[in-house]
């Protein structure tokens, strides 16, 4: 098994800065170069240096095809502190491949990592500016603008981690004044001003080279908390995997051993990465945009005999799971835990009810006697993995043939997602829409009224 790291070279710094075509930037500029190893061996220049990216796989060809279509995007130029975690670091200037403003239409064989970008002045693009990084092959890159009509029409339901994005787009087309323009007036201020192509591939492993560029782009370059993004990309394909250091964490240590797992053909899949998605959010909503926390935000601060207590003001792992984790709590007695959970992958929060530890044999009778009046057959398809790890989803839609849950996007807060009549948290009642603060109130209400009818 072949791998490679692209790490950045701290030692080095640029003889000259580097030219000024597309961004601007001031600080250090520092280079960035592959080191090639096999899979079990961590070269002392890799446990020394600041990695920022490794791939593996069983064809060295293809190894080489996307640590080069990495170093190549990002070059790599880093201006501001030496250490990127600290205030100041940042990506600045891409490679040759970076094109932008070119609104042609990419060649039907063509690979190409694109993104979404409030307008900037004549040719810059910074990257503040960036909102959604995608990639794709024909008219990939066009595809939101369209889609963003049919939301603001509200021709079809939306799913509820595209809203941001689509919420964004409509932003900066209603300040351009094209908004409520044709869709083909709208697509066409699009590919000029909005979205840009920032990187082509062709060749055998361009699909590669692709999805590992965004990736990369997504983590390292930005982070998916600060994005529209609802997922950070995906990190394999055919026989290649790949791993990109997001840029959230401010503690060196998670994403040391996950390159220290990864070097040694061990599987990142679940409890490492959890272990980073956990430190990324705790990075991300204790400094991040608004100094969101978990507990402020839930906590109804003991104004009511039911509420939700924080037992960690921060997020947790199991290794399993990544979530926030709290008590409902009635006159100071725990009944049951609430977990927001996160996946590894995207950025939603779903809801999910689980036992008090030791108390899972009694789980099912209270959560049937809670939301389903003691019919305990209604209550059997909404609890998962009865026993002890057992969990009960209250925003389920029990329609159709696989329960659909309703992940809340941890970004926008104030959003309301649609919850499908037949979820157990509406009682009976019709679809409504619900922010994740006015679902949380409604499972209190709902606990606390059954809890009073049952004195």
């Amino acid at each position: 098994m072949h791998i490679h790291f692209v790490i950045i070279d701290t030692a080095t710094k640029c003889s000259s800065e580097p030219p000024r075509d597309n961004h601007t930037a001031s600080g250090d500029f520092l280079t960035a170069r592959v080191i090639e190893s096999r899979t079990g061996i961590l070269p002392s220049a890799v446990a020394e240096g600041n990695v920022i990216f490794a791939v593996r796989s069983k064809d060295e060809a293809q190894c080489r095809a996307i640590s080069t279509a990495i170093l190549d995007i990002n070059n790599i130029w880093i201006a501001g502190a030496l250490n990127h975690r600290e205030a100041g670091g940042h990506a600045v200037r891409a490679s040759g491949n970076w094109q932008p403003n070119d609104d042609a239409s990419p060649a039907s064989e063509t690979e190409y990592v694109y993104v979404y970008a409030k307008p900037a002045t004549a040719q810059l693009l910074d990257i503040s500016n960036i909102f959604y990084i995608g990639r794709g092959i024909n008219n990939r890159w066009l595809s939101h603008v369209r889609d963003s009509e049919d939301y603001r029409l509200n021709t079809n339901e939306t799913d509820p981690l595209d809203t941001l994005k689509f919420q964004t787009i409509e932003q900066t087309l209603e300040l351009a004044g094209v908004a409520e323009s044709s869709s083909s007036a709208r697509r066409d201020w699009a590919r000029k001003n909005l979205v840009r192509r920032i990187a082509h591939f062709t060749g055998e492993f361009s699909r590669e080279q692709s999805e590992a560029v965004e990736n990369f782009l997504i983590n390292y370059w930005i982070g998916v908390f600060y994005l529209a993004n609802k997922t950070r990309g995906n990190s394999q394909l055919n026989d290649a995997e790949w791993i990109s250091d997001p840029r959230l964490i401010r503690q060196k240590e998670p994403w040391d051993n996950i390159v220290r797992i990864f070097s040694e053909g061990g599987s990142v899949t679940q409890g490492p990465l959890n272990l980073l998605l956990r430190e990324e959010l705790n990075s991300m909503f204790t400094a991040g945009p608004g100094n969101w926390s978990p507990s402020p935000i839930f906590d109804d601060g003991g104004t009511s005999s039911t509420r939700l207590v924080p037992v960690d003001p921060r997020f947790s792992t199991n290794k399993t799971d990544v979530f926030a984790n709290y008590h409902i709590v009635r006159r100071d007695v725990p009944l049951l835990k609430l977990h927001l959970k996160m996946g590894k992958k995207d950025t939603g929060a779903v809801i999910n009810i689980r036992p008090l530890d030791g108390d899972h044999k009694n789980f099912e009778k209270k959560i049937a006697g809670t939301f389903f009046s003691g019919a305990e057959v209604a209550a059997k398809p909404f609890i998962k993995a009865p026993g002890p790890d057992a969990y009960f989803k209250p925003c389920a839609d029990p329609s159709g043939k696989k329960q659909v849950d309703v992940p809340f996007d941890l970004r926008q807060p104030t959003h309301a997602n649609l919850i499908s009549e037949g979820a157990p948290i509406l009682q009976g009642g019709r679809s409504r829409r619900m922010t994740l603060s006015e679902a949380l109130q409604e499972i209190l209400t709902i606990v606390h009224e059954s809890q009073a009818a049952g004195q």
